[in-house]
Parts: C-alpha cells; structure tokens; sequence
C-alpha cells in the first residue's frame, strides 16, 4: 500500500530536482535543497530501483532492531513522504522575494578587497594546521598519513583516548579550511603561492587521516561543491556538476565497499547495500523517529521535548573539558547515545552510540510531527542569514549545516564553535577596516 503515496511523491521531487538544478549556485537555500534531495530522497528512489534495505541479514541484526521495526510500516512511510514533499515545497517557495533581496543587496557590495582576503587567508592556514599540530604535540603522528587506520583496528590505543575525540571533532574544520585555501583564487603568481596550495594540500591528508573515516571523504566532496558554487563569481553548470557528484560518489561506493569487505565481512550484496545505505543516508534515523512518535509503547527515544538539546550542553567546549577532568559534574548524554539505544532496544545506562543521526530526526524526536513543520522554515532562515554573509563565512556556515544534516549536534559542537568564533572575528576586522576608512575620508 505504501507505493500509492512513494509513487507520487518520487514525480513530484524529480520535477521539482530537475526545475530548480540551474538555480544552485544563486542561493545557499538551493544547495541545502540538493543535499537533503541526496539524504533523504535518494533512499526512496533506491527502494524501487533496488530494493529495501535488509536490515535482518546484517552481522548482527539486533543491533538494528529499530530499523527493523520501523522502516516499512505503512504509517511511518506516508509521513516520511509527507516530510519529504513538505520540506522541499517550503525551503523552494518560502520567502523567495525576500532571498531575492538579501542576494541583491550583496551584489551591490564589494566582498572582497585585498586586504581583507588576506586576513581570510591566515585564518585559514592557522585552522588547517591547527589539528595536525595538536596531534603531533600529543605523539600521536604516526596517524597523521595513514587513512583508514580505524576501519583496519590499528592504533586501537589513540581511539580509546579521551583527547581524540577533540581531535577527530577539530578535523572537520581543519579539511574546509585546506580545501579553501586549495580552491581559492591566486592574484599574485609566485612561488610562496604554490608552496601555500602544497601546504593546503598536506593539511587536507593530515585533518582527513585524523578523522580517517569514510564520512570525511563524503564531506570533503561537498565542501568542493559549496566552494565552487559560492566561492567563484562564476556560476556553476549543472551538467558538470552531475557529472562531478557522479564520479564522487562512485569514489566514495568503492572506498566503502573496500572497507565493508576487508575489515567488515560484508560480501553479499544484500549486506553491502544495507551497510551503505546505513552509512550514506538518513532515511532510516527519520523513519524511526517517525514511528516512534505514533507507536511510543515500542520504540521511545526521548522523555520530554529539548530533552536532547539540553543534555548535549556538556559538548560545548571548554565545559566538555571542565567536566572530562572532573573539576565540575555536568550532566550530558549525546543525542546518538539516546538513538542508538533505543536502536538495539537496551537501556540508555548502555550507553551505546555507534549509530550516526542528523537534525531532522533530532526534530522529530523531541517534538513530534512539529519537528517535522519547523525543520523547512529553519533551514529557510538559516539560508538566508547564509546568503546575507561573505564569501568564506558562507562556505563555512554551509558546511556546518551539512554536518547537521548528517551528524548529531554534539559531534559538530566544535565546527559551530569555531564557525562563529571565526566569523565574529572577521566581522570585527572589516568594521576596523571600514573604521579607518572612514577616519581617512574625514
């Protein structure tokens, strides 16, 4: 029964998808639509062209107990389809005039100047070797030029370390910094530039072998499309970008697929489907937050509404550090922690927290179908805020939506941080520059 609402939903989002490709370098809105079209509505489109994910094959189907229970109800399927279409109609329609006027009053302004991209540009080289050199001051270099090192079980010690966890978390930062000083434009051709752009390089491995997981590879790929789409005055064609996203995305199958069957025993195919799918989508988080909202007797992820948000306070930094040396008792459970044990249907004293979730059914599990009304209108908001910023404040507010997309807040703490905290001090730095020229006028 479920088909008679995916069917229409999956024609409406492709007509949708296709009519709006060309707008995706004008407005930040456009390039949030396309990432949660790719999230979130991709899985559905898989569910008829190849199947549904078989959760129950997995190693260890228990683990994935909620997917299980959830993921084909006929209920919970016709609200993730009323959440796909009213997601996408709201964050392509709502406030466009006014879009159209924050983008206008930007054209109207001169970004850049000389001065200031410079400003830019030793923020960005101190953020890229920032996590590289706290690693090495740790004695912990032997991963900094070795990817992949935690799918293989090496350095099992690094891993249980209370410190990488800031490590892996300050990584993310470090890679959109190293693409931004690899992607941006040289005015002055020499040979410090091409020994900056082999620098930026270096930190890129470095911060990627850090995290090291497959995920930072993904989020590398699209911090290379928000660069080029709000990064360069020149819009981006959407030919070529099908063609980019196509072979990305096959880089990243393969890379997964290695993983699955060297490190994970995953061969047959309905494992390695599940197992991507798992990792590369967050259809599955939402549905169960879905049906947990209408079937609370059988899969309950949270007690009370902000119940998430004010657990994940202790994530923000230095109270993560206050409270992991002891000096004062803050309370704080991860929002993936209260997921994923509702996930494999055990107690929250479990403390499970393997499995990775995303803002929308963050939303939903601590409001509900409400959850569902206000994630477009925020993500609208955000969008135009976006639009109103420069150009590498843009791309860096981007990137930390797409984080949120992807990962619960707690995990993304430090890129916010950071995020705000460079964009204060940029924001300080070019009202002294308007300062002085207005100093220098009078």
């Amino acid at each position: 029964m479920s088909y008679l609402f995916d069917l229409p939903t999956l024609f409406i989002t492709t007509y949708w998808g296709i009519k709006n490709l060309k707008n995706i370098s004008s407005s930040s809105r456009y390039l949030l639509y396309y990432i949660f079209f790719f999230v979130f509505a991709v899985p559905l489109y898989l569910d008829y062209i190849v199947g549904f994910p078989a959760y129950s094959t997995l190693s260890f189907p228990s683990r994935y107990w909620g997917f299980i229970e959830s993921y084909d109800n006929l209920l919970t399927r016709v609200f993730y389809d009323v959440f796909l279409l009213f997601f996408q109609f709201v964050i392509l329609n709502w406030q466009k005039r006014k879009t159209l006027a924050i983008l206008q009053m930007q054209q109207e302004t001169v970004l850049y100047e000389e001065g200031f991209s410079n400003q830019v540009k030793y923020i960005s080289i101190v953020i890229a070797l920032f996590t590289p050199f706290l690693t090495v001051l740790l004695g912990q270099q032997q991963i900094l030029f070795a990817f992949g090192w935690r799918d293989a079980g090496n350095y099992s010690t690094i891993f249980d370390t209370g410190y990488y966890s800031i490590l892996e978390k300050l990584s993310y930062l470090g890679v959109t910094a190293s693409l931004f000083l690899i992607m941006m434009k040289v005015t002055k051709k020499g040979i410090s530039a091409y020994l900056l752009k082999l620098l930026a390089i270096l930190c890129l491995i470095m911060n990627i072998c850090i995290e090291s997981k497959r995920s930072i590879i993904f989020f590398c790929f699209i911090v290379v499309i928000i660069i080029r789409a709000f990064g360069f005055d020149k819009p981006i064609k959407p030919f070529r970008l099908l063609l980019a996203i196509g072979c990305l995305l096959g880089i990243v199958i393969l890379l997964s697929v290695i993983v699955k069957t060297s490190y994970r025993g995953y061969t047959d195919f309905d494992s390695l489907y599940t197992t991507l799918r798992i990792d590369m989508f967050r259809d599955d988080t939402v549905k169960m937050a879905l049906y947990s909202t209408f079937h609370r007797d059988r899969i309950s992820i949270l007690s009370y509404p902000f119940e998430s948000y004010l657990m994940q306070i202790r994530s923000i930094f230095p109270l993560d550090i206050i409270s992991g040396l002891g000096i004062l008792d803050i309370p704080g459970v991860g929002y993936n922690t209260y997921f994923t044990c509702a996930l494999a249907h055990v107690d929250l004293s479990y403390g499970y927290n393997w499995m990775t979730t995303s803002m929308f059914d963050e939303l939903i599990a601590n409001f509900g179908i409400i959850g569902i009304l206000i994630a477009p209108f925020i993500c609208v908001k955000i969008s135009q805020k976006i639009d109103s910023l420069k150009k590498f404040e843009k791309i860096l507010w981007l990137s930390a939506v797409v984080l949120l997309f992807m990962y619960s807040l707690n995990y993304i703490m430090y890129f916010l941080e950071g995020t705000f905290i460079i964009t204060l001090l940029l924001k300080r730095q070019s009202r002294k520059k308007s300062d002085s020229c207005i100093a220098g006028l009078s």
